[in-house]
Order: C-alpha cells, then structure tokens, then sequence
C-alpha cells in the first residue's frame, strides 16, 4: 500500500513538473554581471531622460537590470521575434540596393500582417502614463542591422497610424554591424541611430551573439510572418510572462546586492563618467567595495 502510494505521487510529481516546468534560476559570473551592469548604466548616462524599449529577447539582461534598478515603469519588452520586413512605402531602389539577395525575407507586410503587428503593439508598446514626454530609446542586439532597421521603421508607421507624436530612438548592441547599419540608415535619411560597440572578445557580446539570454525573456516569440520552422502565435492576447524572466530578475537583484549595487526606484541625475573604455577593451572592470552604484560605475581602476 505504502509502496503504491509513494509510486502513484512520484508519478504525480514527474507529470506536474512535465505540464508546469520549474522556472530556470541563472548564476551569474563575476566578468558577466559586471559587463551587464556597466553596459546598463552606461545607457542611463547616454540616454538619461528616456523610457527603454527592449525588442525582441536579446535584450533581456539589459531591461531587466534596468526595472531593478529605475523601476517598472521606466523600461519594458517589447516581444517581436525574427522580424526583418521593410515597412511598407520604402522606395523599390533602396530595397534592391540593401537587401537585392534576401527579397523574400524583407519583403513588406500584407495588410494583414501590418494589422496584426499593429494590435500586437496597441498591448506591448508603453502607455503614455508610463513614458511621461519622455524620449523612447529602442535597444536591440544588431549583427547586420536588418532586424532593427525593420522594427523601427514599423514602430514609427504604427504611431502615426494612431497618432500618437513620441521621438523614436534606436541603440544597437553590436560589434561587426556599426558601418553596414550606418549607410543603411543614412539612405533612409534618419538620424536618430546611436551604438555601443563591444569588442568581439568581449564576455556580453559573445553572450549575445550565441543568445544566451533568450531562454530568460519575458515573453514568448510573437513571429508576425510564420514560416516551415517558426511557430506564430497570432493572438497577442495569449502571450503572458514566463517565469523564467521573473525567476531571472529575482536572481539579478541578488547579484546587484552581493556587488553592492542596491536596487533603486529611480535615478535623479545621470551617470557624469565614461564607461565605454571597460567595454572596448574586452573585459570588464574590477570589482570595488564602494555601496554607492553611481560611486561604483564612476571609479575606473
């Protein structure tokens, strides 16, 4: 009977972990956590009066370093995977010039699919409550610009489709991409396009590069254009939080309070120091004991 029993829950045990997967922690090394740090705060001193707009998965540390450490309603995901089609009006000569190989994967949207990405954003792009006049700063991992390109020419379509007047501006995580997304940009015509650039070496770039943080994003892929091996959820209403993110950001706040970096609800004034140097180098800077995270990003060994 005992015997039975303690089967019967093991069983139970095996198929509630099957059905509801326990939340994946993360343990962060020294190097990483402080390149994700440095990197944050550098953004808060570059981009000091703007609400952050993660999109896609990529930059999921970023974000989530920056809710712990301004609060919730200064920065958020926006989730949008594998997305590369031109906005629609782009002149023909500029698509042929910039992506004359790859015609089919940034071919514009349909009507449809711009409706579907327009609802997708009406949840996900942040309530005017929360971005107070602010500027809105787009961060993303960029290899060769595509994507971002992409996404930022669809955010600006959609806010004047519902005429809502916010500056759009793009940061690009990137190594390799700076040159190639420049003169793309430029045949655009816009000027809103800034980077931090890593050394290829660099322990936050390569874990971008090999997306490993992607497993830890808020949200599920949202796949506007479905393909033979990508899954499209076509109700943004079903895309909830996933635990992993949550799970993620605890850890974090961890990290932050080990390194004596508390959590704060906001900053009153931006970062006055330059934390570019740590990054280029390829390695981050060395830990101090100082509890002041403003005191910790500013004192360069």
């Amino acid at each position: 009977m005992v015997k039975s029993r303690t089967k019967a829950l093991a069983t139970l045990f095996v198929v509630l972990t099957l059905i509801c997967p326990p939340a994946l922690g993360y343990e962060f090394k020294k190097q990483e956590y402080e390149a994700i740090r440095d990197t944050s705060l550098e953004i808060t001193q570059k981009f000091a009066d703007s609400y952050y707009l993660g999109v896609g998965r990529s930059p999921t540390p970023i974000i989530a370093f920056l809710q712990n450490y301004l609060g919730n309603d200064r920065a958020s995901n926006l989730p949008i995977s594998s997305f590369k089609a031109l906005a629609q009006g782009l002149p023909p000569s500029i698509i042929d010039d910039m992506w004359a190989s790859k015609k089919a994967m940034y071919a514009p949207l349909t009507h449809d699919e711009e409706l579907r990405l327009f609802r997708h954003f009406d949840r996900f792009f942040p309530k005017e409550a929360d971005i107070k006049g602010k500027k809105i700063l787009l961060i993303d991992y960029a290899y060769d610009g595509g994507s971002i390109i992409a996404a930022w020419q669809a955010l600006e379509n959609y806010l004047k489709s519902r005429d809502r007047h916010h500056k759009l501006e793009v940061l690009a995580l990137s190594a390799k991409a700076r040159r190639l997304l420049i003169e793309r940009v430029e045949k655009w015509g816009h000027s809103n396009l800034n980077f931090i650039e890593f050394h290829q070496d660099h322990i936050f770039y390569k874990n971008l590069f090999s997306q490993k943080y992607e497993k830890f994003a808020e949200y599920p892929s949202f796949i506007v254009r479905p393909s033979k091996t990508q899954h499209v959820i076509v109700d943004t209403e079903s895309i909830n939080p996933r635990p992993e993110f949550i799970t993620f950001k605890k850890d974090l706040i961890e990290e932050m309070k080990r390194h004596g970096d508390s959590p704060k609800a906001e900053v009153n004034t931006p970062l006055d120091c330059d934390l570019s140097s740590r990054r280029n180098s390829g390695s981050s800077r060395k830990s101090e004991t100082s509890n002041s995270l403003k005191q910790k990003a500013c004192a360069l060994p």
